[in-house]
């Protein structure tokens, strides 16, 4: 919850006046979680979210490029789109540039999970970074714990995740008109 939430509040500090989300598939705890942060974000920033703001991936980059294909027919179009995972935000970016849309210009892109290719795409994507050294380090320890003291009760441990701030993002500039 709390990277989602993290993602959507970034974005609308930037003045984004409605930021989708591309999410994973129902029934998925790392989607419903992800999901259920960028509604907190919205909720507390006092914006409404609309049912067409949301759209459905399948974690895979076909899956995102589908889905902000979905986003962009919407009126009015989204300023911003959180993506619940780095591929789907690879599909979704090659959707925007398809359209003629630039991003960061006219749509903000924010991804989740940091992978490698997420500095190195074009533009760069903003992305939320799972602590995953800490996490597998974290994981070998508690795992040693758990067999050297014949515990049988899990612990569940809350590592926070880093808004890495890259070029698919950008403040919102509303549309001149009459120039």
């Amino acid at each position: 919850t709390v990277g989602g939430e993290m993602a959507t509040r970034h974005l609308l500090e930037l003045g984004h006046p409605r930021v989708a989300c591309i999410s994973g598939p129902p029934g998925l705890s790392p989607s419903s979680q992800r999901r259920a942060g960028w509604v907190q974000a919205l909720e507390v920033a006092g914006v409404e979210r609309k049912e067409n703001d949301l759209a459905r991936g399948d974690f895979t980059a076909r899956g995102g490029y589908l889905a902000m294909q979905t986003l962009l027919k919407r009126k009015p179009r989204p300023t911003a789109v959180f993506v619940c995972n780095d591929l789907m935000a690879f599909g979704a970016l090659t959707a925007a540039r398809e359209a003629g849309i630039s991003v960061p210009e006219q749509l903000s892109v924010v991804g989740f999970d940091d992978i490698d290719l997420a500095a190195f795409s074009a533009p760069p994507l903003t992305t939320i970074a799972q602590p995953k050294l800490q996490i597998g380090t974290l994981a070998a320890e508690l795992l040693l714990e758990r067999v050297e003291t014949n515990r049988s009760e899990g612990r569940r441990v809350i590592l926070d995740p880093q808004l890495k701030v890259r070029g698919s993002t950008a403040r919102y500039q509303p549309l001149k008109t009459g120039s």
